[in-house]
């Protein structure tokens, strides 16, 4: 049951993350694909040896972390839940998501102080005003969007 509601959560959060709209997909796409460096080389006045560097350490990595999740959903949804070993099959995927889920979590984290360690500490402490913005402006987009009867 707890891998089950990993995985359930696992999902969530790559739908939530994936795109709240149409609107998004453009900008979406573009930030899967490229580095962070060229996505960040104005908002945080990166060098040009710095947005090389940053765009060596992500690039496709949330490409690849989204298509290991779409693949799973995949997985998911051919499954039966009629066939004898609907269960069986659940828990073989449930535990292969969640080892994929871990390694990418894992991943994402070093990948992160990687970052910072090239950056400056104006450029962390602008990095994180960022990372804050975009907080409230899902915080605001939510709120906004919340349809649940409280």
């Amino acid at each position: 049951m707890k891998k089950l509601i990993m995985v359930l959560i696992s999902v969530a959060v790559v739908a939530t993350t994936s795109g709240c709209g149409y609107h998004m997909m453009k900008k979406k796409q573009a930030m899967m694909t490229e580095g962070f460096g060229t996505q960040m080389e104005s908002r945080l006045d990166l060098t040009e040896e710095q947005v090389q560097k940053l765009d060596e350490l992500t690039e496709g990595k949330m490409a690849a972390t989204h298509q290991h999740m779409m693949d799973m959903m995949k997985s998911l949804m051919a499954l039966e839940p009629e066939d004898a070993d609907y269960a069986d099959k659940v828990d073989e995927l449930v535990t292969e998501s969640t080892a994929q889920f871990e390694t990418d979590v894992r991943d994402f984290a070093e990948t992160r102080a990687k970052i910072h360690a090239e950056l400056t500490e104006e450029q962390i402490a602008e990095l994180r005003e960022l990372r804050a913005e975009m907080g409230r402006k899902f915080q605001r987009w939510h709120k906004k969007h919340d349809n649940s009867d409280d």
